[in-house]
């Protein structure tokens, strides 16, 4: 992104942020909008894990973020909002083809289970 967008993105976080009373922080970004007032924090941090859960989760070692070690639940482009600096949506095509294989009914956020799927059951 060049400074500009970036500058746009860090004003209007800030402005829609607060009209919603919300806290936004980035990931990973090292405070790159931290003059708009938005602070760098982790997506899912050990603490908010905590208070969530209470249950400590170690820090994600793979990663260099300050989240929690998780599995994701969601799928790669599957967002209609096509939001620009989004790490889960990267080939638009993609997005509209999972949006036309999204079932309400199914148990699965895209498709449906098919019999050469494998189900595994994650340990705690």
């Amino acid at each position: 992104m060049t400074s500009k967008e970036i500058q746009k993105l860090g004003e209007n976080f800030k402005r829609i942020a607060d009209q919603y009373h919300i806290e936004v922080f980035t990931c990973s970004e090292k405070n790159i909008l931290a003059e708009y007032g938005i602070k760098d924090g982790a997506c899912f941090s050990q603490e908010k894990a905590f208070e969530m859960t209470g249950k400590k989760f170690p820090k994600w070692k793979a990663r260099d973020c300050g989240c929690v070690e998780m599995a994701d639940v969601g799928v790669y482009n599957s967002c209609r909002h096509l939001c620009r600096y989004c790490y889960a949506n990267y080939d638009e095509k993609q997005i509209q083809k999972n949006m036309q294989r999204h079932d309400p009914n199914s148990s699965l956020l895209i498709g449906h289970l098919e019999k050469d799927d494998v189900i595994k059951d994650r340990k705690p």
